[in-house]
């Protein structure tokens, strides 16, 4: 352990769908293997935490903890060890994609919607090539969603 550094806190969103969870707490606990090797030394989202992430998320690659079909997403998911789950934009769609609505680049800019199975409103902003600059209308922030996403306009 590092002298002077206080543990870190790990949080993860318990009303996620089960498997982002799994690949949320697996992300979180890179930063605390990253943390305990290398203090605050390295990028939060550097080398150091992607080959971490890597490390830490392929022994769950199984089809007896993710659906088969999932697997090559999650495979180039580790690949490319993006930031966030919701840059990722096959792995966003598998777990939010829904089966009904519209497609998000069907609205128009200052639509009001939910994503499928959330309780969430988001306010579509501007189109940015293939995901769009949304406001999470609980929180004021804003996040980019891919267009491909079926939504329910409210």
């Amino acid at each position: 352990m590092h002298p002077g550094l206080t543990l870190p806190e790990i949080t993860v969103n318990h009303d996620l769908p089960e498997g982002i969870f799994l690949i949320t707490l697996v992300h979180e606990l890179a930063h605390a293997v990253v943390w305990h090797r290398h203090g605050h030394n390295v990028a939060a989202h550097g080398k150091e935490w992607k080959d971490s992430y890597r490390e830490c998320l392929s022994p769950f690659l199984r089809k007896d903890i993710f659906p088969i079909d999932l697997l090559p997403i999650l495979n180039e998911h580790i690949r490319k060890a993006p930031a966030a789950t919701r840059q990722d934009s096959e792995l966003y769609i598998y777990f939010f994609g829904g089966k009904s609505g519209l497609r998000l680049r069907e609205l128009f800019p200052g639509t009001v919607f939910q994503l499928e199975g959330s309780g969430k409103a988001y306010r579509m902003v501007k189109a940015r090539r293939s995901r769009y600059e949304c406001l999470d209308l609980s929180n004021n922030r804003l996040y980019l969603i891919p267009g491909e996403l079926r939504v329910h306009p409210v």
